[in-house]
């Protein structure tokens, strides 16, 4: 890793854009740091990496990056709106000591090798910015920094989950994974069926299959004939197949894909198979996380 690719030289029409830069007292609660250093030709620096999180959409607000380069006493800096590396060349506001001052500190920045599932930094020129770390699973992300944040309940134990330039990226005790949309992840984690929210913890989860059981009818359930063996219902890997005698219905809410029922049997060529009884007057409902397994299967996005 080298400088350039932490700043760039903005032009000056980008100069003459540039965001206004908010305070504190719009919404500004975190502060999340890296120290790194550098090695360029035969000259080592260090330098240091700031986002900033909260603002008027409490997402995560503005960039900064301060190098102090070999034998000069004044720093290199830049500064950039949102999640965003390399950042443009250009002096900090002059009141950045003031409008973070107080604020806390949430943890270290990552290098994506320190995450579940990533490998380290490789040279890339097909990619945009030249460098990227791969997945254990062939895809890869051209972050330079990640960040952690709180794992929601409704994931269930030992989840974690991180901010990649790509997406939300969920690691699962188990080795699973999952790449989601920024607003798809975070409209899956707040909203459930019926606009219920917070949401609670599943019941049971296989790989990026989550399951609640409720005991209020919130659907209809069609029962399935005497006799009759029910259907088979795609769930991207997943494959559900509803019992002779259960009962189910298929959904499309805000959006998602759910799955009510009685009684199922939930297959996947990884986790193997989930064995779901409901008691007298309930019901499961089966959700899938947004987003992919497999990223970038085809070209210009997510699958």
């Amino acid at each position: 890793m080298i400088k350039r690719q932490l700043l760039y030289e903005p032009s000056v029409l980008e100069m003459a854009l540039s965001p206004g830069y908010e305070t504190p007292g719009k919404g500004f609660h975190t502060l999340h740091e890296r120290e790194l250093w550098f090695e360029e030709g035969k000259e080592n620096y260090r330098g240091s990496v700031t986002y900033v999180a909260g603002g008027q959409n409490n997402g995560l607000r503005y960039t900064f990056v301060h190098l102090l380069l070999p034998g000069s006493p004044i720093p290199e800096t830049g500064w950039a709106s949102g999640f965003r590396l390399p950042v443009p060349a250009r002096p900090l506001p002059p009141t950045l000591g003031k409008d973070i001052r107080g604020l806390e500190i949430s943890g270290e920045l990552l290098f994506p090798q320190e995450i579940p599932g990533f490998g380290p930094e490789e040279w890339a020129p097909s990619i945009p910015g030249g460098v990227c770390s791969y997945h254990e699973d062939g895809w890869y992300t051209i972050s330079t920094l990640v960040r952690e944040i709180p794992t929601p309940e409704v994931l269930g134990e030992g989840a974690r989950v991180f901010l990649l330039r790509e997406g939300v990226y969920v690691a699962f005790p188990d080795g699973t994974s999952r790449l989601a949309p920024y607003e798809d992840f975070f409209n899956f984690v707040t909203y459930g069926p019926n606009h219920e929210t917070p949401r609670l913890a599943p019941i049971h989860r296989q790989g990026d299959l989550l399951v609640w059981e409720k005991f209020y009818p919130p659907v209809e359930l069609e029962l399935v004939g005497a006799g009759i063996e029910g259907p088979l219902i795609e769930m991207d890997r997943h494959e559900i197949r509803i019992p002779i005698g259960g009962s189910y219905c298929v959904r499309q809410e805000d959006g998602h894909t759910r799955v009510y029922c009685s009684d199922a049997v939930v297959s996947h060529p990884q986790h193997g198979d989930l064995q779901l009884q409901a008691e007298t007057g309930g019901m499961f409902c089966l959700e899938q996380l947004p987003g992919t397994s497999r990223p970038f299967r085809r070209e210009g996005g997510l699958d």
